[in-house]
Parts: C-alpha cells; sequence; structure tokens
C-alpha cells in the first residue's frame, strides 16, 4: 500500500506587490501554520519517506519546514512541474515516485491539489492554506497509483482544526 499526503503550501504573504507570484514568501500565519503541521505528522505517526514540493518560494519555505519537524534532514525534492500543476501533472508526478518511498508528502498549490483530490477520489475537498489530505491506495509501486485502483481519502487535517 502507497499513502500519499497531499499539503497546500502554509499561507503566502502578499505585502510585496513587486514580487511575482512564485517568489512570495510564506507570512506569519505560514511560517506558524507549516510548523505545526509537520509536528502533528510526527506525533501521528505519519512522517513521510520523503517530501516533494513545488519549486515556488512559499511551497519550498513549507516543505522545508515541516521536513525538519519530522526530522527528514534533506529528503526535500522541488519540481518544477507542480507549479500550476493540473490534474495530469500530478498524476505524472505521483506516479513517476521512487518504488521504496511507501509515504509521500507532496506539496503544492490550488487549484491543482483539490482538482486532482476530486479526480482521483470522486470527492470534492476544500483545501485551504496548510491542509493535508491523507490518501491511500493498494497498490505496490507508485507506477500504478490511482490507475483504475481505488484511491480512499482518510481525512483532511487542517490547521485552524488542531489544538
Amino acid at each position: 500500500m502507497k499513502t500519499l499526503l497531499l499539503m497546500r503550501h502554509a499561507k503566502s504573504s502578499w505585502d510585496d506587490p513587486t514580487l511575482q507570484d512564485f517568489d512570495r514568501p510564506l507570512n506569519p500565519r505560514g511560517r506558524r501554520d507549516a510548523p505545526r503541521m509537520g509536528q502533528f505528522l510526527k506525533e501521528n505517526a505519519m512522517t513521510p519517506d520523503r517530501v516533494v514540493t513545488s519549486t515556488a518560494v512559499r511551497a519550498q519555505a513549507t516543505a522545508k519546514i515541516v521536513a525538519a519537524e519530522c526530522s527528514l534532514g534533506d529528503r526535500v525534492t522541488a519540481v518544477t512541474d507542480l507549479y500550476h500543476a493540473g490534474i495530469d501533472d500530478w498524476q505524472e508526478m505521483v506516479q513517476a515516485l521512487a518504488p521504496d518511498w511507501d509515504c509521500v508528502l507532496c506539496v503544492g498549490h490550488n487549484p491543482g491539489i483539490e482538482e486532482y483530490i476530486g479526480t482521483i477520489t470522486s470527492q470534492y475537498i476544500r483545501m485551504p492554506t496548510a491542509a493535508i489530505a491523507h490518501l491511500s491506495c493498494e497498490v505496490e509501486d507508485w507506477e500504478t497509483f490511482a490507475d483504475g485502483v481505488s484511491v480512499e481519502l482518510h481525512q483532511v487535517w487542517r490547521p485552524k482544526d488542531l489544538n
């Protein structure tokens, strides 16, 4: 079985209107929520084997913070195609994950994350910033994840719902 944790990047700053969307950093709420979500994963035995993230500044910052909270060190991979990724981009990236990673956290953006979750689970799930969706699929390798095989949505964790 493979476990996929899909996370929308933490809240980003709009303070500098000269920055391109790609370059926006986390705001104070994002810098507060990202470590909380990483701590939550670790405390609940959901530490991923690897973190894969969009190359956007806010996504990479989120990924690095969560990875640090989960004691993952440098096990973070940035993937250019996850910035503005659509359903096909998400599926292609997931199916290319290393076979020895059983649990992977992927950090990306809306609307792509919501659309991908909806496509592979047939459920609409709202993904506010820093939310994590816990999905699994009864496959042995990522190459066949969601490829005619049922994907189960276990739950969605949102920062505001954590104690």
